[in-house]
């Protein structure tokens, strides 16, 4: 992992321990915003061992239980930051402290955010904006791609900057952070620049990453809604012959195919068989149902699993993302009554 950081000491606090895969920028308004400041650096340093324990524990065992206890680490930090951290506002309405907090390791990044500190993402030669320019402290996680680049800004960059990147900004991270440094909207604002480590899983989580985009429920989205919403995608291996949902058994999870093929059965009859893309048990995302058929690996098949429950917490924290999953969903299911009912008239 290599990393360039450009800073003014006068105008943003830097935390960067890379041995870690820790980085930390802040910026603030008026004293109360630089003691706000202050303290968010203290914090994230005395945390930082436990978030790497945790971040490692995440490495060695991937899932939504090991991802959720990072972000629950992180959310705790948040909180003994206290409010006037995490909400305080100027007369004006300004964030008065804002920051941003990344936790990278191979393939993922965990992010703590507030005001207009940013972070970017350089993937394929485009800039894409991951956190939103405002609001109150929020925490996130990110599925990197092999040659994803991180850019942190502690004040951010006007808008449409990085609509097309400056030459330089494809090479080395002190290439790229110098090119970059000069589109800042304040010249004296501190800006980081990492590429992470690369990881083991990348042919794994490129295909996923494939998958996820042609998907219903996320086809279309934004780049940085699609980051947000993959915190609810959990991949799940199966061997050959294990079943992945049976027969009148209650559930309360969709399923994406990612690699291999699965055979549906109804009555040990086989009914179809399911390849890479393909997506299976979306009724239960909208209700507690029994599954309508079983369904197999034939081979050795990696799955996306994305339960109700997920998918109502997500709702719950992002409301405005939830609105258009949930607007999707119901569109996706009134295409298939629609097409049942198609389907009986014409018998």
């Amino acid at each position: 992992m290599s990393h360039f950081i450009a800073s003014d000491a006068g105008r943003g606090s830097v935390v960067v321990d890379a041995e870690r895969g820790l980085f930390a920028l802040t910026s603030w308004r008026g004293a109360a915003g630089g003691l706000g400041a202050s303290k968010v650096i203290w914090v994230i340093e005395e945390e930082g061992d436990n978030l790497r324990a945790r971040t490692e524990t995440y490495e060695r065992a991937p899932s939504g239980e090991t991802r959720k206890a990072v972000i629950q680490t992180l959310e705790a930090a948040l909180r003994s930051m206290g409010p006037e951290v995490t909400q305080g506002r100027t007369p004006e309405g300004q964030p008065s402290t804002s920051f941003i907090v990344v936790h990278e390791g191979p393939g993922y990044a965990f992010v703590a955010h507030r005001g207009e500190a940013r972070l970017d993402v350089i993937r394929e030669g485009q800039a894409h904006p991951v956190t939103p320019p405002d609001g109150d402290a929020k925490v996130s996680h990110l599925d990197l791609l092999p040659g994803d680049r991180l850019v942190l800004s502690s004040r951010g960059f006007p808008e449409g900057a990085l609509a097309k990147l400056p030459e330089g900004a494809g090479g080395t991270v002190e290439e790229s952070g110098k090119a970059l440094k000069g589109l800042l909207e304040d010249p004296q604002a501190t800006l980081a620049v990492v590429d992470p480590p690369a990881s083991a899983q990348a042919e794994a989580l490129i295909a996923r990453t494939r998958v996820l985009g042609k998907l219903f429920l996320f086809e279309g989205m934004s780049f940085d809604t699609r980051l947000r919403v993959n915190a609810i995608c959990h991949r799940r291996t199966f061997l050959p012959g294990q079943a992945v949902v049976r027969e009148g058994e209650s559930g309360d999870a969709m399923y994406l195919v990612v690699s291999g093929r699965l055979k549906v059965t109804l009555s040990d009859r086989e009914l179809t068989r399911l390849q890479p893309g393909d997506h299976f048990g979306e009724l239960s995302l909208s209700e507690d149902m029994p599954r309508s058929a079983t369904v197999t690996a034939v081979e050795g098949s990696d799955v996306v699993e994305i339960s109700r429950r997920d998918l109502l917490e997500f709702a719950r924290s992002h409301p405005d993302d939830g609105m258009q999953l949930s607007w999707r969903l119901v569109q996706y299911l009134g295409r298939r009554v629609r097409d049942l009912s198609e389907k009986v008239a014409a018998r």
